[in-house]
């Protein structure tokens, strides 16, 4: 199982890394939305856990891009409360909202749970 973590923040990524990883995930990991696509695209990638706070207004079509190319993509958004519009966690696909604080251990088994019931491929459309 590889997971996408997408975080401006070092030490936040860093420990995202490090609880999959203690799980037995395979992880990559970017630092802004601009690494997003081309990682997903060249890697087996089956979630993403994004900060929403690299997720601008502008970059919707982003998110839109993510649902085209793998449809069936679980992706969790972690943000601040209120600061995703609701429209992310409607839109195609499995998204989830996650306030923060949160704690790691816990996203961590709710990823590896959302994948393991979507089956371990998922599939560029």
């Amino acid at each position: 199982m590889t997971i996408l973590i997408v975080d401006d923040d070092r030490d936040t990524r860093s420990r995202l890394v490090a609880a999959f990883k203690k799980r037995g995930c395979e992880t990559e990991a970017a630092d802004g939305i601009g690494g997003l696509l081309s990682l997903l695209l060249d890697n087996g990638i089956q979630a993403v856990v994004v900060d929403g706070a690299v997720m601008t207004l502008d970059e919707i079509p982003l998110f839109e891009e993510v649902r085209r190319l793998k449809p069936s993509l679980p992706m969790f958004i972690t943000t601040e409360q209120g600061a995703v519009p609701p429209s992310f966690s409607s839109e195609g696909g499995t998204s989830t909202i996650i306030p923060k604080p949160y704690d790691v251990e816990r996203l961590t088994q709710e990823v590896q749970l959302v994948v393991k019931s979507h089956g371990r491929d998922v599939h560029l459309a």
